[in-house]
């Protein structure tokens, strides 16, 4: 059998009594009419009021205070004395280096013992060879650290100092040098992409071209990961907050019956429910732009100063 009919009216009489309650508790009777308590209601009214002019500061734009000064001065880098030290996998990658050029070195010993020398009768003419590639081959990997901050939200120059540098075929890339790059950040997770194009000297000397790209010192992934923040949780909140506000405005309106056919109260025409109804209005019109802003809200992340990446080169560095 279904449910009776008395236990499908219980929740409503439930309701009812509720409503009647907080009716009674902000409503008294004085002269034969229903007032307004405003002593209890004001408290109420308050609160919203403070709500709303919050969620607005919060919501509002912030001043950019940025400033910036120009000069015809030539700044100078001052090479460090001291390289911050490097971590474990680093040194790892190090180790096993200096290990492979010791195998080259034993190969190249043995093959020179090996070989035959040839006894030339003429003259001969002794020289370096022009087809001989003097460059660091693309592949190669050097170790950096972030010498500024990464902000997504702002467009900046990403500048990392070579704490060791490598030397292949006669070209260096000297410890101390710095790379000078740009980043690139999808929206959407917490690792950034960074490429770079330019290379300056540690003596301050003229910047040479350069192809690289930065790499997590971890796993030698493609980017280096900051912190992501998203920033929805505080727009969230405040739209339940614009919500709420504008129901309790509308539950403290005053109506009255005009004696229509079909029965239903309408607000009365009071300074009062004027003042109610226009917040309510205000309230939801916010809360409406608030979730507007949720949608195009896009996360950002930052990578503090100081993160230690790898620096692999893309074309050969000559």
């Amino acid at each position: 059998m279904g449910p009776s009919k008395e236990s499908s009216i219980k929740p409503i009489e439930k309701c009812r009594s509720y409503f009647n309650r907080a009716k009674t508790y902000f409503q008294e009777k004085s002269g034969g009419k229903t007032v307004l308590r405003i002593k209890k209601a004001l408290p109420f009214v308050a609160a919203g009021i403070l709500v709303i002019g919050v969620t607005i500061e919060l919501l509002s734009p912030k001043v950019d205070q940025t400033f910036y000064r120009q000069t015809s001065g030539k700044s100078e880098f001052k090479r460090d004395k001291k390289l911050p030290p490097v971590s474990e996998a680093i040194g790892k990658l190090f180790a096993a280096g200096r290990k492979q050029v010791e195998v080259n070195n034993k190969s190249e010993a043995e093959l020179k013992r090996k070989r035959v020398a040839i006894k030339y009768w003429a003259p001969q003419i002794v020289g370096e060879n022009e087809n001989s590639r003097k460059a660091i081959r693309s592949g190669s990997k050097l170790i950096g650290i972030l010498k500024n901050p990464i902000d997504t939200r702002a467009q900046t120059l990403v500048r990392v100092l070579v704490s060791r540098g490598g030397e292949s075929g006669g070209v260096e890339i000297e410890a101390g040098s710095v790379l000078v790059g740009q980043y690139n950040y999808q929206g959407d997770g917490d690792r950034v992409l960074i490429t770079f194009s330019r290379l300056d000297p540690p003596d301050g000397g003229e910047p040479k071209k350069i192809s690289a790209v930065g790499l997590d010192a971890g796993n030698f992934t493609a980017g280096i990961q900051g912190e992501e923040f998203t920033g929805q949780g505080m727009k969230v909140a405040a739209s339940i907050g614009l919500s709420m506000f504008s129901g309790i405005t509308n539950t403290l309106t005053e109506r009255e019956s005009l004696g229509n056919s079909l029965g239903n109260p309408t607000a009365k025409p009071t300074m009062k429910n004027a003042l109610l109804q226009g917040l309510s209005k205000a309230a939801q019109d916010q809360t409406g732009r608030t979730a507007s802003g949720i949608e195009q809200e896009r996360s950002y992340v930052i990578v503090p100063e100081g993160k230690e990446m790898i620096i692999e080169l893309l074309e050969d560095y000559k």
